[in-house]
């Protein structure tokens, strides 16, 4: 999936899903899993551990929109969650 500058200037947000790596530009590298309604597309970031007690504090940060993700990609596409930041 190719990724977009998001207006913010600080993010980036989904553009075009293709089953080609674009010749140009970051993108990231999922799996199309058609049987998952709730989220056919994998990109293997989509869990985080925390120390406990902590979970109810991010969830209302990523609720508001008050949480980002800092994402390494490597130029091939895969992705690995590094840490997560507070707005």
């Amino acid at each position: 999936m190719a990724l977009e500058p998001d207006a913010d200037g600080q993010h980036w947000k989904a553009g075009a899903a293709s089953t080609e790596m674009p010749w140009a530009g970051s993108f990231i590298r999922g799996v199309y899993s058609p049987q998952s309604r709730q989220s056919p597309l994998q990109f293997g970031i989509d869990a985080y551990c925390v120390q406990e007690g902590e979970g109810k504090d991010l969830e209302r940060l990523r609720n508001t929109r008050q949480l980002s993700a800092e994402i390494a990609l490597a130029p091939w596409g895969q992705a690995k969650l590094g840490r997560l930041v507070e707005e």
